[in-house]
Protein backbone atom coordinates (compact mmCIF):
# COMPACT_ATOMS: atom_id res chain seq x y z
CA UNK A 1 0.00 0.00 0.00
CA UNK A 2 0.83 3.37 -0.55
CA UNK A 3 0.68 6.63 1.74
CA UNK A 4 -1.55 8.63 -0.65
CA UNK A 5 -4.49 7.19 -2.45
CA UNK A 6 -7.14 8.37 -4.83
CA UNK A 7 -10.52 7.09 -4.75
CA UNK A 8 -13.52 7.28 -7.84
CA UNK A 9 -14.80 10.76 -7.06
CA UNK A 10 -10.82 12.16 -7.18
CA UNK A 11 -10.71 12.24 -3.57
CA UNK A 12 -7.29 12.47 -1.78
CA UNK A 13 -6.49 10.05 1.03
CA UNK A 14 -3.24 11.02 2.67
CA UNK A 15 -1.24 8.78 5.76
CA UNK A 16 -0.10 11.07 8.74
CA UNK A 17 1.60 9.07 10.50
CA UNK A 18 0.66 10.05 14.18
CA UNK A 19 -2.96 12.11 13.16
CA UNK A 20 -4.55 9.28 11.50
CA UNK A 21 -5.50 9.38 7.89
CA UNK A 22 -6.47 12.87 5.99
CA UNK A 23 -8.86 13.15 3.04
CA UNK A 24 -8.73 16.57 0.47
CA UNK A 25 -11.57 16.99 -1.80
CA UNK A 26 -9.90 19.76 -2.95
CA UNK A 27 -11.95 22.17 -0.95
CA UNK A 28 -11.90 20.34 2.90
CA UNK A 29 -9.56 18.61 4.70
CA UNK A 30 -11.16 16.21 6.88
CA UNK A 31 -9.18 13.83 9.53
CA UNK A 32 -10.27 10.44 10.50
CA UNK A 33 -8.91 9.28 14.06
CA UNK A 34 -9.43 7.08 16.15
CA UNK A 35 -11.12 10.04 18.06
CA UNK A 36 -13.55 10.45 15.19
CA UNK A 37 -13.79 7.33 13.50
CA UNK A 38 -13.66 3.55 14.14
CA UNK A 39 -10.02 3.14 12.61
CA UNK A 40 -7.81 1.25 15.49
CA UNK A 41 -4.82 3.58 15.28
CA UNK A 42 -3.73 6.82 14.67
CA UNK A 43 0.00 5.94 13.01
CA UNK A 44 -1.64 5.28 9.86
CA UNK A 45 1.63 4.84 7.40
CA UNK A 46 -0.45 3.31 4.36
CA UNK A 47 -3.84 3.65 2.52
CA UNK A 48 -5.03 1.99 -0.32
CA UNK A 49 -8.47 2.20 -2.47
CA UNK A 50 -10.58 -1.10 -2.69
CA UNK A 51 -12.58 -2.45 -5.48
CA UNK A 52 -16.18 -1.45 -3.44
CA UNK A 53 -14.64 2.54 -2.55
CA UNK A 54 -13.57 0.34 0.73
CA UNK A 55 -10.29 2.37 2.31
CA UNK A 56 -7.52 0.03 3.79
CA UNK A 57 -5.17 1.62 6.40
CA UNK A 58 -2.15 0.15 7.04
CA UNK A 59 -0.92 1.38 10.97
CA UNK A 60 2.52 1.22 12.68
CA UNK A 61 1.43 -0.30 15.92
CA UNK A 62 -2.27 -1.95 15.56
CA UNK A 63 -2.27 -4.29 11.90
CA UNK A 64 -4.67 -2.90 9.04
CA UNK A 65 -8.24 -1.03 9.35
CA UNK A 66 -10.55 -0.62 6.85
CA UNK A 67 -12.87 2.61 6.45
CA UNK A 68 -16.37 2.25 5.30
CA UNK A 69 -17.76 6.42 5.27
CA UNK A 70 -21.02 5.50 7.41
CA UNK A 71 -20.24 8.40 9.65
CA UNK A 72 -19.00 12.23 8.37
CA UNK A 73 -16.12 13.63 10.69
CA UNK A 74 -16.11 16.96 11.55
CA UNK A 75 -13.84 18.81 8.71
CA UNK A 76 -11.01 20.89 9.74
CA UNK A 77 -11.24 23.50 7.70
CA UNK A 78 -10.59 24.84 3.94
CA UNK A 79 -7.19 26.05 2.73
CA UNK A 80 -8.10 29.55 4.11
CA UNK A 81 -6.19 29.89 7.59
CA UNK A 82 -8.75 31.47 10.29
CA UNK A 83 -8.13 34.56 12.18
CA UNK A 84 -6.50 35.06 15.02
CA UNK A 85 -8.83 35.41 18.45
CA UNK A 86 -7.60 38.65 20.25
CA UNK A 87 -9.07 37.87 23.12
CA UNK A 88 -8.25 39.15 26.53
CA UNK A 89 -6.44 35.90 28.20
CA UNK A 90 -7.39 34.40 31.71
CA UNK A 91 -4.26 34.98 33.23
CA UNK A 92 -1.46 37.14 32.60
CA UNK A 93 2.19 36.93 32.76
CA UNK A 94 4.58 38.80 35.18
CA UNK A 95 8.10 38.74 35.58
CA UNK A 96 10.56 39.60 38.10
CA UNK A 97 13.54 40.86 37.88
CA UNK A 98 16.61 43.00 39.27
CA UNK A 99 18.53 45.66 37.36
CA UNK A 100 21.18 48.40 38.68
CA UNK A 101 21.55 51.34 37.39
CA UNK A 102 24.54 53.88 37.98
CA UNK A 103 26.11 56.58 35.70
CA UNK A 104 27.39 53.71 33.59
CA UNK A 105 25.21 50.86 34.63
CA UNK A 106 25.32 47.28 33.81
CA UNK A 107 21.40 45.54 35.06
CA UNK A 108 20.70 42.45 35.22
CA UNK A 109 17.37 40.13 35.18
CA UNK A 110 16.17 37.01 36.48
CA UNK A 111 12.71 37.10 34.80
CA UNK A 112 10.01 33.94 35.62
CA UNK A 113 7.33 33.20 33.00
CA UNK A 114 4.23 31.41 32.37
CA UNK A 115 3.11 31.78 28.71
CA UNK A 116 0.10 33.85 28.35
CA UNK A 117 -2.81 33.02 25.80
CA UNK A 118 -3.17 35.95 22.99
CA UNK A 119 -3.89 39.23 24.75
CA UNK A 120 -2.34 41.22 27.26
CA UNK A 121 0.66 40.38 29.55
CA UNK A 122 2.01 42.57 32.46
CA UNK A 123 5.74 43.02 33.25
CA UNK A 124 7.56 44.03 36.06
CA UNK A 125 11.46 44.38 37.22
CA UNK A 126 13.27 46.36 39.90
CA UNK A 127 16.24 48.53 39.50
CA UNK A 128 18.36 50.51 42.20
CA UNK A 129 21.13 53.76 41.45
CA UNK A 130 23.60 54.47 44.02
CA UNK A 131 23.10 58.01 43.09
CA UNK A 132 19.65 58.00 45.56
CA UNK A 133 18.92 61.79 44.52
CA UNK A 134 18.41 60.74 40.71
CA UNK A 135 15.01 59.94 38.93
CA UNK A 136 14.48 57.98 36.36
CA UNK A 137 12.54 57.20 33.14
CA UNK A 138 12.03 54.07 31.22
CA UNK A 139 10.80 52.17 28.02
CA UNK A 140 9.48 48.60 27.50
CA UNK A 141 11.09 46.86 24.14
CA UNK A 142 8.00 44.14 23.62
CA UNK A 143 9.72 42.25 20.69
CA UNK A 144 7.08 42.92 18.40
CA UNK A 145 8.28 46.32 16.41
CA UNK A 146 6.94 48.50 19.44
CA UNK A 147 7.69 49.92 22.05
CA UNK A 148 6.10 51.91 25.66
CA UNK A 149 7.13 53.93 28.72
CA UNK A 150 7.46 52.20 31.74
CA UNK A 151 5.38 53.01 35.04
CA UNK A 152 7.88 53.68 37.86
CA UNK A 153 7.50 53.81 41.62
CA UNK A 154 10.99 54.94 43.00
CA UNK A 155 12.10 56.16 46.27
CA UNK A 156 15.72 56.51 47.74
CA UNK A 157 17.42 55.41 44.51
CA UNK A 158 15.48 51.81 43.69
CA UNK A 159 12.78 51.71 42.39
CA UNK A 160 9.72 49.41 40.31
CA UNK A 161 9.09 49.42 37.01
CA UNK A 162 5.61 47.75 34.99
CA UNK A 163 4.81 48.16 32.27
CA UNK A 164 1.36 46.09 29.84
CA UNK A 165 1.27 45.17 26.18
CA UNK A 166 -1.46 43.27 24.04
CA UNK A 167 -0.05 41.10 21.43
CA UNK A 168 -1.83 40.24 18.12
CA UNK A 169 -0.28 37.24 16.70
CA UNK A 170 0.89 34.09 18.12
CA UNK A 171 5.26 34.11 18.50
CA UNK A 172 7.68 33.98 20.81
CA UNK A 173 8.61 37.33 21.29
CA UNK A 174 11.78 38.92 23.90
CA UNK A 175 11.68 41.82 25.85
CA UNK A 176 13.92 44.31 27.32
CA UNK A 177 13.70 47.47 29.58
CA UNK A 178 16.15 50.29 29.64
CA UNK A 179 16.08 52.67 32.54
CA UNK A 180 17.29 56.38 31.89
CA UNK A 181 18.33 58.84 35.05
CA UNK A 182 17.84 62.40 34.65
CA UNK A 183 21.57 62.64 33.93
CA UNK A 184 21.38 60.84 30.73
CA UNK A 185 23.18 57.39 31.81
CA UNK A 186 21.13 54.35 30.95
CA UNK A 187 21.25 50.53 31.67
CA UNK A 188 19.74 47.82 29.68
CA UNK A 189 18.74 44.73 30.94
CA UNK A 190 19.55 41.55 29.22
CA UNK A 191 16.39 40.41 27.50
CA UNK A 192 13.94 38.56 29.24
CA UNK A 193 13.13 35.00 28.60
CA UNK A 194 11.16 34.53 25.51
CA UNK A 195 7.22 35.42 26.10
CA UNK A 196 5.30 33.18 24.58
CA UNK A 197 1.68 33.73 22.89
CA UNK A 198 -0.30 31.43 21.73
CA UNK A 199 -3.71 30.79 20.11
CA UNK A 200 -5.54 27.45 21.08
CA UNK A 201 -7.23 27.67 17.77
CA UNK A 202 -4.37 28.63 15.63
CA UNK A 203 -3.77 25.18 14.03
CA UNK A 204 -1.95 22.12 14.18
CA UNK A 205 1.09 20.44 12.53
CA UNK A 206 1.84 16.72 11.94
CA UNK A 207 5.33 16.22 10.36
CA UNK A 208 6.77 12.39 9.57
CA UNK A 209 9.96 11.82 7.28
CA UNK A 210 13.94 11.73 8.11
CA UNK A 211 17.21 13.96 7.37
CA UNK A 212 20.87 13.67 8.15
CA UNK A 213 21.85 14.53 12.04
CA UNK A 214 25.04 17.12 10.83
CA UNK A 215 28.59 17.14 13.08
CA UNK A 216 28.40 18.40 16.54
CA UNK A 217 24.15 17.44 17.00
CA UNK A 218 24.72 14.76 19.60
CA UNK A 219 26.49 16.72 22.41
CA UNK A 220 27.63 13.32 23.73
CA UNK A 221 29.45 12.33 20.67
CA UNK A 222 29.73 15.07 18.16
CA UNK A 223 31.53 13.11 15.38
CA UNK A 224 28.50 10.80 14.96
CA UNK A 225 25.85 11.27 12.30
CA UNK A 226 23.56 9.71 10.20
CA UNK A 227 19.99 9.20 9.30
CA UNK A 228 17.21 10.45 11.68
CA UNK A 229 13.40 9.06 11.84
CA UNK A 230 11.28 11.32 13.07
CA UNK A 231 7.16 11.42 13.29
CA UNK A 232 5.66 14.91 15.07
CA UNK A 233 1.66 15.97 15.97
CA UNK A 234 0.90 18.25 18.19
CA UNK A 235 -2.64 19.94 18.36
CA UNK A 236 -5.18 21.79 20.84
CA UNK A 237 -8.22 19.83 22.07
CA UNK A 238 -10.44 20.67 24.19
CA UNK A 239 -8.96 18.98 26.78
CA UNK A 240 -5.61 20.64 26.19
CA UNK A 241 -2.47 20.46 23.78
CA UNK A 242 -1.92 16.87 22.78
CA UNK A 243 0.53 14.70 20.39
CA UNK A 244 3.37 12.76 20.09
CA UNK A 245 7.04 13.44 19.40
CA UNK A 246 8.80 10.77 18.19
CA UNK A 247 12.54 11.07 17.10
CA UNK A 248 14.83 7.86 16.65
CA UNK A 249 19.08 8.71 15.63
CA UNK A 250 20.25 5.35 15.28
CA UNK A 251 23.78 5.61 15.40
CA UNK A 252 23.89 7.54 18.73
CA UNK A 253 21.85 4.91 20.14
CA UNK A 254 19.42 8.20 20.73
CA UNK A 255 15.39 7.74 20.64
CA UNK A 256 13.73 10.85 22.09
CA UNK A 257 9.98 10.20 23.34
CA UNK A 258 7.59 13.32 24.19
CA UNK A 259 5.52 12.64 27.60
CA UNK A 260 3.83 15.80 27.67
CA UNK A 261 3.40 19.16 25.84
CA UNK A 262 3.70 23.04 27.28
CA UNK A 263 2.60 24.85 24.31
CA UNK A 264 2.42 25.14 20.81
CA UNK A 265 2.66 27.91 18.76
CA UNK A 266 1.80 28.69 14.69
CA UNK A 267 2.37 31.29 12.88
CA UNK A 268 2.00 31.52 8.62
CA UNK A 269 4.79 29.09 7.85
CA UNK A 270 6.40 28.30 10.91
CA UNK A 271 5.66 26.17 14.24
CA UNK A 272 7.07 25.82 17.60
CA UNK A 273 6.02 23.47 20.36
CA UNK A 274 7.52 22.78 23.61
CA UNK A 275 7.11 19.91 26.02
CA UNK A 276 9.10 16.94 28.00
CA UNK A 277 10.05 13.28 27.30
CA UNK A 278 12.47 10.56 27.95
CA UNK A 279 15.51 9.10 26.05
CA UNK A 280 16.02 5.84 25.37
CA UNK A 281 12.61 5.25 27.85
CA UNK A 282 14.41 7.25 31.07
CA UNK A 283 15.01 10.28 32.21
CA UNK A 284 13.64 13.77 32.32
CA UNK A 285 14.31 15.78 29.78
CA UNK A 286 13.12 19.20 27.61
CA UNK A 287 12.88 19.79 24.03
CA UNK A 288 11.37 22.17 21.42
CA UNK A 289 10.55 21.54 18.03
CA UNK A 290 10.78 24.41 15.31
CA UNK A 291 9.31 23.41 11.81
CA UNK A 292 8.81 25.43 8.56
CA UNK A 293 6.40 24.44 6.29
CA UNK A 294 8.15 24.92 2.80
CA UNK A 295 5.00 24.76 0.90
CA UNK A 296 2.80 27.79 2.69
CA UNK A 297 6.79 29.77 1.92
CA UNK A 298 6.37 28.85 -1.94
CA UNK A 299 6.56 26.53 -4.91
CA UNK A 300 9.83 24.43 -4.33
CA UNK A 301 10.48 25.85 -1.06
CA UNK A 302 11.92 23.00 1.73
CA UNK A 303 10.35 21.45 4.64
CA UNK A 304 13.14 22.25 7.26
CA UNK A 305 13.32 21.21 10.87
CA UNK A 306 14.90 21.73 14.52
CA UNK A 307 15.21 20.01 17.44
CA UNK A 308 16.92 20.57 20.78
CA UNK A 309 16.89 18.22 23.59
CA UNK A 310 18.15 19.13 27.15
CA UNK A 311 19.18 16.91 30.06
CA UNK A 312 16.64 18.78 32.84
CA UNK A 313 18.15 16.92 36.33
CA UNK A 314 21.71 17.74 34.40
CA UNK A 315 21.71 21.20 34.87
CA UNK A 316 19.70 21.39 31.40
CA UNK A 317 22.34 20.26 29.81
CA UNK A 318 22.31 20.32 25.54
CA UNK A 319 21.80 16.40 24.43
CA UNK A 320 20.74 17.18 21.36
CA UNK A 321 20.73 19.87 18.71
CA UNK A 322 20.84 20.09 15.14
CA UNK A 323 21.20 24.12 15.40
CA UNK A 324 23.80 24.28 18.05
CA UNK A 325 25.03 27.41 19.78
CA UNK A 326 21.48 28.95 17.83
CA UNK A 327 19.12 31.06 19.64
CA UNK A 328 15.80 29.26 20.66
CA UNK A 329 14.25 31.26 18.42
CA UNK A 330 16.14 31.15 15.38
CA UNK A 331 14.29 29.52 12.15
CA UNK A 332 15.45 26.22 11.19
CA UNK A 333 17.59 25.37 8.49
CA UNK A 334 18.09 21.44 7.58
CA UNK A 335 15.67 20.49 5.10
CA UNK A 336 13.73 17.16 5.29
CA UNK A 337 15.20 14.62 2.83
CA UNK A 338 12.30 12.68 2.84
CA UNK A 339 8.59 12.93 4.43
CA UNK A 340 7.05 16.27 4.79
CA UNK A 341 5.97 18.86 7.32
CA UNK A 342 2.42 19.80 7.62
CA UNK A 343 0.93 22.95 8.99
CA UNK A 344 -2.97 22.70 9.32
CA UNK A 345 -4.76 25.54 9.20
Amino acid sequence: MAPIGIDASGIKWFATVGGGAARFDGTYWTVYSTSTSDIASDAVVSIAVGNNEDKWFGTYDAGISVLRECASPTPIGTNTPSHISTATPTHTATYAATASVTDTPTPTSTPTNAPPVVGTITATARFTDVNVSDAHTSVWTWGDVSNSAGLISEAAGSGTVTGTHVYTTPGIYTIQLTVTDNHGASGTAPPFMYVVVYDPAGGFVTVSGRFTSPPGAYRPNQTVTGRVNLGFVAKYRQNGLEGDTQFNFSAANFTFDSVQYQWLVVSGARAQFKGTGTVNGTGNYGFIVTLIDGDLVGPHEPDRFRIKVWDQSNGNAVVYDNQYGEPDAADPVTALEQGSINIHR
